[in-house]
């Protein structure tokens, strides 16, 4: 999706607000007034707040399962899969903050039935994809065997406030300080005793 899109805009700019304010706090004409667009091109691209939430969340399991596409399409060990993969999450964090809190965090309380239930599926077909990638690295003997859903929904969170913390306190550090304390921290935990940090 091309950045100076009116999609683009909108998306980016509810991502944004829903973030910052909360889905009931943020109105359409807010994100209207912010994208500098007219209310109606909202409504066009996006019939309801609801779905324009669902479409938010969509676009940001998107972009980060194209980075982990990419990295399932190397050839590459257990180890340099699991550090890359973290690291396209880590990624999705450090340079879209507001999105990954949506992403990384099942808001889907706050709305309808119908409308939760669609990001409900999203959601949990992004820790299902994370818990294939454990389930694959412990049937190696890579990865301890242990509740993968309990770490997935955990790694999410973890890198979340980790992102935070960086950008409010850390800022004038190297961000690879960020992605080498994630994956000691996981690596540590949840691989078994073998390999090393690439």
């Amino acid at each position: 999706m091309e950045k100076n899109s009116t999609k683009y805009k909108i998306l980016n700019t509810a991502a944004a607000c829903f973030s910052k304010n909360g889905f009931h706090k943020t109105s359409v004409d807010e994100i209207a007034a912010l994208a500098n667009i007219a209310k109606g091109s909202v409504y066009y691209n996006f019939n309801s707040k609801e779905n324009l939430l669902f479409n938010v969340i969509k676009w940001g399991i998107e972009i980060l399962n194209d980075d982990v596409n990419k990295v399932y399409q190397e050839d590459l060990s257990e180890e340099e899969t699991f550090y890359k993969v973290l690291k396209a999450y880590t990624k999705m964090s450090m340079n879209y903050p507001e999105l990954s809190a949506l992403v990384f965090n099942s808001i889907s309380d706050t709305i309808s039935d119908e409308s939760a239930a669609k990001i409900n599926y999203l959601y949990n077909g992004l820790i299902d994809s994370t818990v294939n990638l454990l389930k694959y690295g412990s049937d190696s003997g890579f990865v301890k065997d242990m509740n993968f859903h309990l770490v997935a929904v955990g790694m999410f969170g973890l890198i979340n406030n980790m992102c935070s913390y960086y950008r409010k306190h850390l800022k004038n550090e190297n961000p690879k300080i960020v992605y080498e304390t994630i994956f000691q921290t996981f690596y540590s935990g949840i691989v078994n005793d073998k390999g090393s940090i690439k």
